[in-house]
């Protein structure tokens, strides 16, 4: 929405200088001094302007109700944008630092080594049906050795009373496990192939993740160096227009030389902001393959660089 509204201001002061081009041609036809067919090529490219700024007024009016469907809110609400695409610092985040915040956070490495986890269980339990089982159990009672009804209880507790207790060990044997094809031999067998494949999936991926990382890190330097060319572009603008804005006082240049000059600098700061737009796109994608916020990369290698250059000084 934010470049849809620049852009449409670029396409805006586009049509107001051919707008202007058409009418000084148009009066210098009327004049003599330029033929009729100056006059219908500036005619010609005024007319041809205006296609492109209904175009972009409609993509501006059409993100705009994007953004007002996805914060859900009423098409006919106005909304002011307050926040600035420039506002984010630019960094360049390292491989090593960020490959080992991919292997903790991303949640698809991370369902793999839970099915990892779960394929290992299943080829521990086949292994506890071979192993034999033991069973260790005590038992003790104390018995009155006369008539319970008819003598006292307590007269004679040493010699009325008998005592007894037992010690058992049982070992159990799974025999019928150890037999060749048997579901346990055949169950161990195929969980031990699966967990070398899953070993050969998690590094698989691993693998490709790692250029994955690498390729969204070097799309981050093209955009970061990107952002420093227009930026440099931006100021060469700005001193042009100051000279132009003195020429035209003077007299030395028209005033659509003049509002060419305007317009170089709004395409050069349209330029520097699609620049610094497709730097914040290149970190969302990285914040999705890390499944990070934006925002703590930016801070967490902003925080390693600070501290590097601690250690070199």
């Amino acid at each position: 929405l934010i470049l849809n509204e620049m852009k449409l201001d670029i396409d805006k002061k586009d049509l107001s200088s051919k707008e202007d081009t058409y009418k000084q041609t148009m009066a210098q036809y009327r004049s003599g001094i330029v033929p009729r067919l100056s006059m219908l090529n500036a005619q010609v490219s005024y007319e041809a302007a205006k296609p492109t700024l209904i175009s972009s007024q409609d993509s501006v009016k059409n993100a705009n109700n994007t953004l007002k469907y996805l914060l859900g809110i009423d098409l006919e609400q106005e909304i002011k944008l307050t926040d600035s695409i420039s506002s984010v610092e630019l960094v360049l985040p390292e491989f090593n630092d960020i490959s080992e915040l991919f292997e903790k956070n991303n949640l698809q490495l991370q369902t793999l080594y839970i099915s990892k986890k779960m394929v290992k269980n299943g080829m521990n339990s086949y292994i506890s049906s071979l192993t034999p089982s033991f069973s260790l159990s005590f038992s003790g009672s104390t018995t009155f050795t006369k008539e319970a009804f008819e003598e006292d209880w307590f007269a004679n507790v040493e010699d009325d009373w008998k005592n007894s207790a037992s010690l058992n060990l049982m070992v159990s044997v799974p025999f019928s496990s150890w037999i060749p094809f048997s579901s346990s031999q055949v169950g161990l067998v195929g969980s031990n192939v699966a967990l070398k494949k899953m070993d050969t999936d998690i590094e698989n991926y691993l693998q490709s993740q790692r250029l994955s990382i690498q390729k969204s890190i070097d799309s981050i330097a093209s955009a970061i160096a990107s952002v420093e060319i227009t930026k440099m572009s931006v100021e060469l603008a700005k001193e042009a227009l100051v000279l132009s804005r003195d020429s035209y006082k003077k007299g030395g240049q028209t005033l659509i030389e003049l509002n060419e000059t305007e317009k170089g600098l709004l395409n050069a700061q349209y330029q520097e902001l699609a620049a610094q737009f497709q730097y914040i796109s290149k970190m969302l994608d990285l914040e999705e393959l890390l499944n990070i916020d934006m925002n703590e990369i930016i801070k967490m290698t902003k925080e390693k660089g600070e501290n590097k250059n601690e250690e070199n000084q």
